[in-house]
């Protein structure tokens, strides 16, 4: 059965399986090309691992998958599964409408046993020793691979079924996947603990920065006229031609011959040629113009933080058409952190990226008002959780005007100098700032190392404005595990009696869900949203008649800036509405 049919069934069985993906030899030990033999090139055979391989320059890398499971659970008959699972705990993504995703991280806490090696290692029947009565199956586990870092690491939440589970352990369960930070252990306790955070972790400042920190220095001192500049090395440098950044120049060159940088043009993009001296370094720099957003932070992700393509819908990505307005431009001309680049992308189109650890897809998404189609479900009092509802209103990301300095003049400088900018765009709601709505001033200052024209930087701070110039409502709740399909990023209805209109009746509005959390052994999921406003006021809306229970749709192009809305179903005449009241003609 389907985790989906699983989990709404009676009496369900929860179980939890990790998956460690684990670097492996596919080769056998002294057959060829593997030249490795007992007596020449070690005392024993190898584990085909490469901690343990004794022919290096053959190692044929493959993949083996080992699987853990919680210790309470029943063992399926017929797979190679160790029942060692003592906890897992959770901190899941959090979308932060305003900067970048938090990443999730997951802590697995596993029991050490001894073990008979068999099914572990490939050669148990030709040791010496007894591996039950030497050694446990964590400690010889940890001395055998070592190599963790970096490892992928699966958590698969389902039910126990009862017609048998499938031999992949997918079909029942709810996968998510993260890369392995830290081993730890095995303790006084017998215990060994994995951490792992979700795909993006690698694109953090210690692990990913663009552009690549270049290794090239001057050979021979220059001028502040030459047009040759000769380096102690040219590996790393495109020899067709690029920028060089060298102490506060920028200098573009057309070709390279031998160690030489050739056909230079000094001091451009507003810096002043200068002499260098020799060991100066020779900074390759990393240049963008006019390019769509979604190809930015494609390459960022693949060619500077390592992350596989196969993260990464493209198809997905360009329905996106919100994202189709922002064309950026900007020259980064010393190594910085992916991570910081991508929060500055992200809040500088007004878009979230997150990682969804159910599809295993990193998301790049608009922040703008939904389709239809893009709403996934209404929740209110008849699937969610009684008194789980809390709400507060999120005071910290109301705003009422918006500052932004683009046109970088010298991109060697400061970027968080008013002087180093040559335009400037503000955005005001004075009717938000007067006496009569909130009496103050929420200001936001933005410098642009991206935004090429007024026109972005005018759109980017109108949409910031219409979404944040009302506090925004967030709301927790919770839902049992058969209502539990919705996930991070998705836009849903929300209804409940704590949010009320000004005649008393329940307000139904669009949230966006930014936190999903499994809590009561995978028996519940506590939810977070932010109150999703993206329209402008004053647009009548569209009422139309539905069926019972289903979700408003949009009647024209104007719906991708309104604010009010309306829906009817058959039995109950008008059921919700935005600003005013509408009945069927």
């Amino acid at each position: 059965m389907t985790f989906d049919t699983l989990k709404n069934s009676l009496g369900r069985n929860h179980v939890t399986v990790v998956e460690v993906d684990m670097p492996a030899c596919s080769l056998v030990y002294g057959n060829s090309p593997c030249t490795a033999s007992v007596g020449v090139t070690g005392s024993t055979k190898c584990y085909n691992t490469f901690r343990t391989c004794q022919d290096t320059a053959n190692y044929a890398a493959t993949t083996n998958t080992f699987r853990f499971m919680t210790q309470n659970s029943s063992t399926p008959i017929g797979t190679n599964i160790f029942p060692c699972v003592v906890s897992v705990t959770s901190v899941p993504t959090k979308i932060d409408v305003n900067s970048l995703s938090t990443r999730a991280t997951v802590k697995v806490v596993m029991t050490d046993f001894p073990h008979h090696d068999r099914g572990v290692d490939p050669y148990v029947n030709d040791r010496t020793f007894n591996p039950m009565e030497q050694g446990t199956f964590w400690g010889k586990f940890k001395a055998r691979n070592f190599f963790f870092v970096g490892r992928t690491i699966r958590i698969k939440n389902g039910y126990v079924d009862p017609t048998g589970f499938d031999a992949t352990f997918s079909t029942d369960f709810e996968t998510r996947e993260y890369v392995i930070e830290s081993v730890d252990g095995v303790d006084s306790a017998g215990k060994v603990t994995f951490t792992a955070k979700d795909i993006l972790t690698l694109a953090n400042t210690d692990k990913a920065k663009a552009p690549i920190a270049s290794i090239g220095k001057i050979a021979v001192a220059i001028n502040d006229t030459a047009t040759t500049i000769q380096l102690d090395t040219v590996s790393g440098y495109p020899t067709g031609g690029g920028l060089v950044r060298i102490g506060d120049e920028l200098i573009t060159y057309g070709s390279i011959g031998g160690s030489n940088l050739q056909t230079c043009v000094r001091g451009t993009n507003n810096t002043v040629a200068a002499s260098h001296s020799i060991d100066d370094d020779v900074q390759l720099c990393l240049q963008y113009t006019a390019e769509d957003v979604r190809d930015i932070v494609d390459d960022l992700l693949v060619n500077y933080a390592s992350v596989s393509p196969t993260y990464i819908t493209r198809a997905i990505w360009d329905a996106e058409s919100a994202l189709d307005l922002y064309d950026l431009t900007t020259i980064i001309t010393e190594p910085t952190g992916v991570n910081t680049l991508l929060q500055e992308l992200t809040q500088q189109t007004n878009s979230n990226l997150w990682w969804d650890d159910r599809q295993q897809q990193i998301r790049l998404k608009p922040i703008a008002t939904p389709l239809s189609t893009d709403v996934v479900k209404a929740l209110n009092e008849t699937n969610i959780i009684e008194k789980s509802v809390k709400v507060k209103d999120d005071r910290k990301s109301r705003l009422s005007r918006i500052t932004i300095y683009f046109g970088t003049f010298d991109f060697t400088k400061n970027l968080d100098e008013v002087t180093n900018y040559r335009n400037k765009t503000v955005n005001i709601d004075a009717d938000s700032e007067s006496a009569n709505e909130y009496g103050q001033i929420k200001d936001r200052v933005i410098f642009s190392r991206w935004i090429p024209t007024d026109a972005i930087a005018n759109d980017l701070t109108s949409r910031m404005l219409i979404r944040l110039v009302n506090t925004p409502k967030a709301v927790t709740f919770e839902v049992d595990a058969k209502d539990g399909d919705i996930s991070t990023g998705d836009i849903i209805y929300f209804s409940s009696r704590e949010i009320q209109t000004a005649t008393g009746e329940t307000d139904t509005q669009l949230y966006i869900i930014t936190e999903e959390k499994r809590i009561g052994n995978g028996e519940r999921t506590k939810y977070s949203a932010s109150e999703f406003n993206t329209g402008l006021s004053g647009v009548s809306p569209v009422a139309f008649l539905i069926a019972d229970n289903a979700q408003v749709d949009y009647l024209s192009a104007s719906a991708l800036e309104r604010s009010t809305y309306a829906f009817i179903t058959n039995s109950s005449g008008l059921m919700s509405n935005g600003d005013d009241g509408y009945k069927i003609a």
